[in-house]
């Protein structure tokens, strides 16, 4: 986990020229329902960083020098918190392609990184205006106790958003983290509808 650390610490020092608009789509502590939230973290690294290359969709996001951003939230208890994550992809096939394949890639991920149980696949749920969304569910064991995480890809043209959501306590409600799916999803419509000056 150290040399993932380093490796995104690293690869967020590059020059990425889309870096601005990328971030300019991620949600703010006041866009996100409820109040007490604060940020808590922001990455911006290239999209390909990390990637193995065996991925055809990373592999033409690198092309475009395509960034990722995502920016972690807390909640006043610091119990909850709401992970954003944005990537631009070079067409909408290679968004819902990644959409579709976004719950294998997370249990690999965590798997690598926790002690990962009761990894669940919802599937395909429904969010307004979006052919692409996916859901699932899991838990870890951490120092501070149980951490339940439920978590929803999805797409707004060729961007690729992934919202998780994570607690303490009880686990988040499918429909809870649908509606930060759905704000996020129209914030990216909204910024991308601004024209370029």
């Amino acid at each position: 986990m150290i040399l993932g650390g380093a490796k995104v610490a690293i690869a967020s020092q590059r020059y990425q020229p889309n870096k601005d608009l990328t971030t300019a789509y991620l949600l703010t502590t006041e866009e996100l329902p409820g109040a007490g939230w604060t940020t808590e973290l922001q990455q911006d690294v290239p999209t390909h960083a990390g990637s193995k290359g065996d991925h055809p969709e990373i592999e033409r996001a690198k092309l475009m020098k395509s960034t990722t951003s995502r920016r972690l939230f807390k909640d006043a208890e610091n119990s909850k918190s709401i992970l954003v994550e944005v990537t631009p992809l070079a067409n909408e096939t290679d968004a819902k392609s990644w959409v579709a394949s976004a719950d294998q890639r997370t249990e690999r991920k965590m798997s690598k990184w926790s002690d990962l149980k009761e990894y669940r696949v919802i599937g395909d749920v429904s969010v307004r205006n979006v052919e692409a969304s996916r859901g699932m569910q899991y838990s870890m064991t951490l120092d501070k106790g149980l951490r339940n995480t439920v978590a929803v890809a999805s797409c707004a043209d060729n961007v690729y958003v992934l919202i998780t959501c994570s607690d303490f306590g009880q686990t988040w409600r499918l429909e809870d983290v649908i509606e930060v799916v759905q704000i996020q999803i129209d914030k990216v419509a909204v910024v991308k509808s601004i024209p370029n000056e």
